[in-house]
């Protein structure tokens, strides 16, 4: 029997099966909306000190594995106001 290594823990008793860090009940969403704003996770990191940089990145490489890219920052127009 193959041992599940995965980080991401997938458990509908736990946050109604949302897709967590594995032993919290982190969303992985949570994980993704950090770096659609800001484009990286060194502030998830700080709102979620139990959450190792070596979690985060097997959890990148897990979804990049599935076919699933890491999200990116929706581009934003440069709009200026007429003075």
């Amino acid at each position: 029997m193959k041992a599940n290594n995965s980080v991401i823990s997938i458990n509908p008793e736990i946050m109604s099966g949302e897709p967590v860090f594995k032993g919290t009940r982190v969303p992985i969403k949570t994980l993704m909306d950090y770096l659609i704003e800001d484009g990286n996770y060194e502030d998830f990191l700080i709102g979620f000190p139990h959450i190792s940089r070596e979690m985060v990145i097997e959890v990148l490489k897990e979804l990049t594995q599935r076919g699933i890219p890491k999200p990116k920052r929706p581009k934003i127009a440069n709009y200026e106001t007429a003075a």
